[in-house]
């Protein structure tokens, strides 16, 4: 985007990024709980890298200012949409960001990231669950009814059982 001249990094859908526009040009900056980085990309002419910071849900990622058509995500989107081994069918998430701090709810697990620190719960049940998605990102879910709610509950928590055996098994490997 460019304004007056000047060109910004605006983020349309990383969750946890960027709260305010970033001015493009080389340089740390800060967001609420967050510092990001912003620099030339090794990938070439125009191109830029963006560093999030450790505590966010993305390492970061290049990017080029170049114009992009939706023949530029045709190769990477069916994967991305269906691909059982793809992080956007594993796993629901749901991001909410201001000025001052995130919360997420990836899976089971409800995290809120701010200035003072962070915090992180398990949601064991699919009345907590609902309930997060109701109270703190705003999405009651009035359409869903009772059976679809049934079944996205027993899919999210399915999910959340292989993740936390895959995460032991790992453990497990290192010990």
């Amino acid at each position: 985007m460019s304004v007056e001249g000047e060109s910004w990094m605006v983020d349309v859908g990383l969750g946890d990024g960027l709260h305010e526009p970033l001015p493009l040009r080389p340089g740390e900056y800060r967001q609420g709980p967050f510092a990001f980085r912003l620099g030339p990309s090794e990938f070439g002419p125009g191109c830029w890298r963006f560093e999030h910071d450790p505590g966010g849900a993305i390492a970061g990622l290049d990017f080029s200012t170049a114009p992009a058509g939706p023949a530029d995500f045709a190769e990477w989107h069916p994967y991305l949409a269906t691909d059982p081994e793809s992080r956007l069918v594993r796993t629901v998430a749901v991001m909410r960001r201001d000025a001052t701090s995130v919360d997420s709810l990836t899976g089971c697990m409800l995290r809120h990231t701010g200035d003072s620190g962070g915090t992180t719960r398990e949601l064991g049940t699919s009345e907590e669950w609902y309930g997060a998605l109701a109270e703190v990102f705003g999405l009651p879910l009035a359409d869903v009814g009772p059976q679809e709610r049934t079944a996205l509950w027993a899919k999210v928590r399915g999910a959340h059982e292989a993740w936390l055996d895959a995460r032991a098994r790992r453990s497990a490997a290192r010990a």
